[in-house]
């Protein structure tokens, strides 16, 4: 009878664990879509943010630190972040990210620097209103003399106020390779367009497991409806047959 007993119970024993690995399946499953889809929003932000008005405006500035001029409070192949900043606050000592254009070529770079010298130029003009009245107005012009901690010169050249991008807040170390790879056609193939090709195979598959079970339920609630209507019928024609 003992042994009858467990042969008895063991299809519903199996079904029970096949039910609670699946779900445990379902919920790893959860965790890695949602750990790729953080992962492709993150390198997108840290990658490719300060091409993105969205990202800019929010004060998202991400850079890859590629030369030691900063060492070693900085280190090649970090990655800084620069936050919003007060143009009047800047004082010496302060680390910014401010943007230098090549003469020769016409190119943009960007620079992460130490303050060493605030240049201010205050001036008074006189300007007319809507009404044709004269007023004054102050205007600060300033100008940052930079200078790497490595160098052993101040930057060639200033670093005017509308060329500043961000004050310096923090970096992470090696992470500026992650994202310097990312932004090359392989890097963006592995990093960007491989894990969202899996994330959408898999949402392909998912959908296709979802009809399928639906599908199923439907058939087996059917099947089960037409052995009911069945055993009915057949009650049905006993009682007749019977009397």
């Amino acid at each position: 009878m003992h042994k009858g007993c467990l042969r008895f119970r063991q299809p519903n024993m199996d079904i029970k664990k096949n039910k609670k690995l699946s779900g445990i399946g379902s919920i790893l499953g959860n965790v890695i879509q949602v750990v790729l889809v953080l992962f492709l929003v993150v390198l997108a932000a840290l990658s490719f943010g300060t091409r993105l008005p969205f990202f800019s405006r929010l004060g998202l500035n991400f850079f890859a630190v590629t030369s030691g001029s900063m060492e070693p409070k900085i280190q090649v192949g970090s990655l800084i972040y620069a936050g919003k900043y007060k143009l009047e606050d800047l004082k010496k000592d302060d680390v910014i990210t401010f943007k230098v254009r090549d003469d020769k070529s016409g190119q943009v770079s960007v620079l992460t620097h130490r303050i060493a010298e605030v240049m201010k130029d205050e001036k008074t003009e006189k300007i007319k209103d809507g009404e044709g009245k004269e007023t004054e107005k102050k205007i600060v012009k300033y100008e940052f003399v930079t200078k790497g901690d490595a160098n052993n010169t101040v930057d060639a050249r200033t670093a005017p106020a509308g060329n500043i991008i961000g004050l310096y807040q923090w970096h992470i170390p090696y992470v500026g390779y992650v994202t310097n790879f990312a932004q090359t056609g392989r890097g963006f193939i592995l990093l960007v367009i491989l894990p969202a090709a899996i994330l959408a195979i898999w949402e392909l598959i998912s959908l296709i497991m979802h009809i399928k079970n639906y599908y199923h339920e439907k058939a087996k609630k059917e099947i089960e409806k037409i052995k009911k209507s069945l055993k009915n019928k057949q009650r049905k024609n006993e009682k007749q047959a019977y009397y």
